[in-house]
């Protein structure tokens, strides 16, 4: 905005050429709150040309888009926000609700329609871990579970937490938990 300005200012441009470039921009703005399903009466008013109309100086119009630049960048962080938080939401319901199913990233951004990058990205930004970095711990805590409090087979537990490869599960938790199932089954054995 403040490059706008300082342009508007070296190049000398009159008033109603200014007006009318930020006319434009706020059809721009318009145009993509609306995209985004945002509400752009709450935003800009009923009418924002008329108020860009009666804006008499550059400088009122410009302080006036300055605002209204601030508010639309408030009201876009806090769309996305909620939506990524709902979103969020969702894949942690999949995640406890299919633990021993097919959890990759690519099966679960299909089943919610999402795009795998994005929720790659909006994993690690809400979680603070990668989507597989959670799953693998999700299922390694399910598995200390199960060995805790039954007296299934370790491969009966890989498989109930995910994996159809035990050895793989094994390696994990080993990984995870510095010994391996069967260990950890015999230090922690609830009575």
């Amino acid at each position: 905005m403040d490059a706008i300005v300082e342009s508007i200012k070296e190049k000398r441009i009159h008033y109603n050429e200014a007006r009318s470039f930020f006319a434009q921009l706020l059809q721009g703005l318009q145009y993509g709150i609306s995209a985004i399903g945002g509400k752009t009466d709450t935003l800009f008013g009923l009418d924002p040309y008329q108020k860009l109309a009666n804006k008499q100086r550059i400088e009122d119009i410009t302080d006036w888009f300055e605002e209204l630049t601030d508010r639309v960048i408030v009201s876009v962080s806090e769309e996305f926000n909620a939506k990524g938080t709902n979103h969020i939401t969702k894949i942690l319901d999949i995640i406890d609700a299919d633990l021993s199913q097919d959890l990759s990233l690519n099966a679960v951004a299909s089943r919610l329609s999402l795009n795998p990058s994005y929720v790659s990205r909006l994993f690690k930004q809400f979680v603070g871990k990668t989507f597989v970095e959670f799953v693998t711990s999700r299922r390694i805590e399910q598995g200390k579970l199960l060995l805790e409090t039954t007296d299934m087979k370790v491969g009966d537990v890989a498989t109930s937490v995910g994996y159809q490869n035990s050895y793989y599960f094994i390696k994990l938790f080993k990984e995870a938990t510095g010994m391996t199932p069967g260990e950890y089954r015999k230090q922690h054995v609830r009575e």
